[in-house]
This record gives C-alpha cells, sequence and structure tokens, in this order.
C-alpha cells in the first residue's frame, strides 16, 4: 500500500490505493484524489487562484483523456505514467497542430502535476520532446520574433 503525501503537509488529505480499487475508471479516482491533496496550493506555497486550480483540473483530465481515447494508452495508476508516455502525447499535440504556446502552458502543468507524484524532472521541455520540428513552430513568437513594431504608444 502506497500513500502519496501532499506538499503542504496538512495531516489527513494523504492518498490510500487500497481504497480506491480496480474499477475501470480507477485512473479517475487516483488522479482525483492527487488533485485534491494538491491542486489548491502554488509551487510557492500560497494558495491556489480559482482559475487556475479549474485550469489545471481541465489541462490534466484532457491529457488523460488523449491517451485513454485517442492514443490508446490505457493508464491505470498516474504514479507509473513515463517519460515515454509523455512523448508520445506532445507528439500527438504537434500532429493536431496545437500552438507552441498551449504545449508549453500544458507541459507547465502537467510538470506540477508529476511533482505531486513525486516524479520531478520527467517532464523535460518542448525542444527535447520535438527535436526534429522547425523551431518557428515550436518557439513562442513574440514581438522581436515576428518582426512587428510595437503599436503602443
Amino acid at each position: 500500500m502506497s500513500r502519496y503525501k501532499s506538499r503542504s503537509g496538512v495531516p489527513g488529505r494523504e492518498v490510500d490505493d487500497a481504497a480506491l480499487g480496480d474499477e475501470p475508471d480507477g485512473w479517475r479516482s487516483r488522479v482525483e484524489a492527487i488533485l485534491r491533496a494538491n491542486i489548491h496550493r502554488r509551487v510557492n506555497g500560497r494558495v491556489a487562484a480559482h482559475r487556475t486550480v479549474e485550469h489545471n483540473k481541465t489541462v490534466i483530465f484532457c491529457a488523460f483523456d488523449t491517451w485513454h481515447n485517442k492514443l490508446n494508452h490505457k493508464i491505470k495508476i498516474p504514479q507509473k505514467l513515463t517519460d515515454r508516455r509523455v512523448q508520445v502525447l506532445v507528439r500527438y499535440w504537434y500532429e493536431e497542430g496545437k500552438a507552441a504556446s498551449t504545449m508549453n502552458n500544458d507541459l507547465s502543468v502537467l510538470r506540477k502535476f508529476f511533482g505531486w507524484m513525486g516524479k520531478k524532472g520527467v517532464v523535460r521541455s518542448l525542444k527535447e520532446y520535438l527535436p526534429d520540428a522547425p523551431a518557428d513552430r515550436i518557439e513562442r513568437r513574440n514581438m522581436a520574433a515576428t518582426g512587428n513594431r510595437s503599436k503602443s504608444w
């Protein structure tokens, strides 16, 4: 039996795998338990905004939905996720035409999620996942990169 404690160290906020069982949607229960224990805290320890909490939940559940329904990767225990699964997900996002800034933001949320599971350093940068992609397709664009001039006063 494994236990996952929240970073805040609040007693009574542990996740017990044995209580979650092996129901078909067991991954959903496990993910929800990890989120309940951690999602309301920012990385710096302060309380996260409601919008941030909802965004993080959406990104994490969309990633799992993609793994299960579009990529046919049946993940029953989130703690067993590896870098390879993240790489497959990023490749899928790229082929679907997702913007570089969106992919970077989603990777940031997945990086936090992996950290909550005690797997820091598993999620890498977008450039590392897509080394063969053209730079203009995976880099965020800003004023200097596009050659546009500022229209501000």
